[in-house]
Formats: structure tokens, sequence, C-alpha cells
């Protein structure tokens, strides 16, 4: 006689979990794999050298920003300093008549 092994309730439901899982990896993440290797094998990459170029390009055009923008503060600074010391002066102007 074989003696009777009783399946451990769990074991269903640990079944189905798995059944879902491959159906899952089947449809899901094995086609989203696909498609990144794909688009990586359609990646076209910059040699050294134009990266340079682009970088100090970029460079360029950022220092030039940075000085325009140094200029503009300064005067919007002078001119503020212009115009508080104008108001101040007629507010003195007129509290004194």
């Amino acid at each position: 006689m074989t003696p009777s092994v009783k399946p451990h309730p769990d074991l269903a439901k640990l079944q189905t979990d798995v059944a879902l899982l491959k159906q899952f990896n089947e449809k899901v993440v094995e086609p989203t794999l696909k498609d990144i290797n794909q688009k990586l094998d359609n990646l076209q990459f910059v040699p050294i050298h134009e990266f340079e170029e682009h970088k100090t390009e970029i460079n360029k055009r950022f220092s030039e920003i940075k000085r325009r923008s140094w200029i503009q503060n300064t005067l919007s600074a002078v001119f503020g300093a212009i115009l508080t010391l104008l108001a101040t002066y007629f507010v003195r102007d007129l509290m004194n008549k």
C-alpha cells in the first residue's frame, strides 16, 4: 500500500501564482525587453571628437549668456540705486516743506 499524501492547501494557490507570473512574463516582460534591445541596437553613438566640439561650443554660448546677464544685473542694480536715491530725495523734500 502506498501512503496517501494530502496536498498542501496553499499548493493550488502557489501553482496559480506561478502560472500567472509565466503568463505575465510572456505577454509583458519579454516583448518589452525585445523593444528595449531593438532601440538600443538602433542607437548611434557620437565620436568623442564631435562631443568635444559640441561641448566647447556650448561652453562658449554659456559664458556669453553669463556675461550678458552679469551686465544686465549690474545695470539694473545701478539704475535701481539711482531711482532709490531720487525717490528718497523727493520724499525728504516733500516732508521738509
